[in-house]
């Protein structure tokens, strides 16, 4: 079976107001031992100077000085919140999701991890190439830009279902949308993710990844010694 996703925050955003802090909504019942994995990107292009307390960093896809996508994970302790923190004022958009504890590979649970920075002016982004290992593994697929547009997906083999959709606005708006896969991906098929904003940019960025699963542990039957 696929990781579980217990819960994934509402989507966050600093709306037409700029901040040198951002800390989207928090899983509802997340509880200890959950993978939570954040998504926060900035219409300036800044590297965060600080991230989520407890946090390891995942990726991070800058698009110049216009845009930038900073992906991080961390094992809950229960009681968590996630701020990401820049060097100067930016708007935000990102969100929070919870994978379920006992449904993910403890030892390096995300992989095939890739990113990419949008060079040309569309409204239509896609992931790099990403092949899955796990026949069982969940899809993540985040998208990002620096325009105050809403996000839609048609991918298929297989389908996504939206987990946020959220944008600041004003001038160097950031939106995201996020999107999980419905069923496990075929294993060792490389895939490419892709959405449509409703707005055109040429500034932004994508990032897919897997999760892989806690696979049972198979115990080995021994034979009864006959007694002599």
């Amino acid at each position: 079976m696929p990781p579980s996703v217990r819960a994934v925050g509402a989507g966050g955003n600093t709306a037409a107001s700029t901040a040198t802090t951002f800390s989207p909504p928090m899983p509802v019942g997340l509880r200890a031992g959950d993978l939570l994995i954040g998504f926060a990107g900035n219409g300036s292009g800044l590297v965060p100077t600080v991230r989520p307390s407890g946090s390891s960093l995942i990726g991070n896809v800058p698009d110049g000085v216009t845009y930038n996508l900073d992906i991080v994970q961390k094992v809950a302790v229960g009681s968590d919140v996630f701020t990401w923190t820049s060097g100067s004022a930016t708007r935000w958009a990102g969100f929070v999701m919870a994978i379920t504890a006992g449904t993910y590979r403890v030892a390096t649970p995300c992989y095939g991890n890739v990113g990419l920075a949008q060079g040309t002016a569309s409204t239509t982004f896609s992931c790099p190439l990403s092949t899955p290992t796990d026949s069982d593994s969940l899809q993540i697929a985040v998208f990002g830009a620096q325009v105050a547009g809403t996000w839609s997906t048609t991918n298929t083999n297989p389908t996504m279902t939206e987990i946020c959709d959220t944008t600041s606005t004003g001038t160097g708006a950031a939106s995201m949308g996020g999107y999980r896969s419905n069923t496990a991906p075929a294993n060792a098929v490389a895939l490419v993710r892709s959405a449509v904003c409703s707005l055109s940019s040429a500034n932004g960025a994508t990032f897919q990844m897997f999760v892989a699963p806690m696979h049972a542990r198979k115990v080995r039957y021994r034979r009864p010694q006959s007694k002599r």
